[in-house]
């Protein structure tokens, strides 16, 4: 396994006890590293004060419309040798409504000839940080069965966002557009970097408002549907 990831608990002694079983694992070469999933700072000094060997990242929303590093988390976990590793880039549980037509993802998307999707996951990848993402914007809690839905075939085709996220290694945003996406602010369900995070942490799923309906059907993007303005690449 190259890498096993604690989630975080309410109880310092609980997220202690788990990263000492972890701890023989990684020791026996079952793994090659370890890593945390939703970890405030709680939670890493938590771990650091038992641990032989601290974790090598951790796992955080991170999403145009949060800011850059709005409670510092990213800062806190760097310093002590923890890299940052980015989930949710449209938002969480949904691709949030408010990140899909924002006015200043919108102008860079159109400027770029890219979907505001690309430039959401592009304005993270280069800000250096690796990236855990969906292949569709059609995700919420209403979705059922499974929860992710991608457009079109009988069962789906997700090439759509694929091809956009395989491309987003192939041009890049200017100074000036990263600084723009950098002071986005969304006003609707702001959101914690550990937000799917126990009770420990603040802001955590469990305990703020969340939509759960898909912003797919309510706004039109890229990621949703077909969209003839924006050409497949083979």
């Amino acid at each position: 396994v190259d890498v096993l990831l604690l989630k975080d608990s309410a109880s310092c002694e609980v997220m202690q006890a788990q990263w000492a079983v972890l701890e023989e694992l990684l020791a026996q070469g079952k793994t090659r590293a370890l890593g945390t999933y939703n970890y405030c700072q709680f939670s890493i000094d938590c771990i650091l004060a038992t641990a032989t060997t601290p974790p090598a990242l951790n796992y955080i929303m991170r999403h145009v419309g949060m800011g850059t590093d709005a409670t510092d988390l990213i800062q806190y976990g760097e310093a002590r040798g923890i890299r940052t590793v980015a989930y949710g880039t449209l938002g969480e549980p949904v691709a949030l409504e408010g990140l899909l037509t924002n006015p200043v993802l919108t102008s860079i998307a159109e400027a770029h000839e890219r979907s505001v999707e690309e430039v959401a996951l592009r304005w993270n990848l280069q800000a250096g940080y690796a990236i855990s993402n969906r292949p569709t914007a059609d995700y919420a809690p209403d979705n059922a069965p499974d929860m992710a839905v991608c457009p079109g075939g009988d069962e789906g085709d997700c090439g759509v966002a694929l091809r956009g996220m395989r491309d987003v290694v192939e041009w890049e945003l200017s100074r000036q557009e990263m600084a723009e996406l950098d002071v986005v602010r969304l006003d609707d369900y702001p959101q914690s970097p550990t937000y799917y995070s126990s009770p420990g942490c603040p802001n955590s799923f469990g305990v703020v408002d969340h939509p759960t309906k898909s912003s797919c059907g309510i706004v039109h993007a890229a990621w949703c549907d077909y969209l003839s303005s924006f050409t497949a690449i083979e």
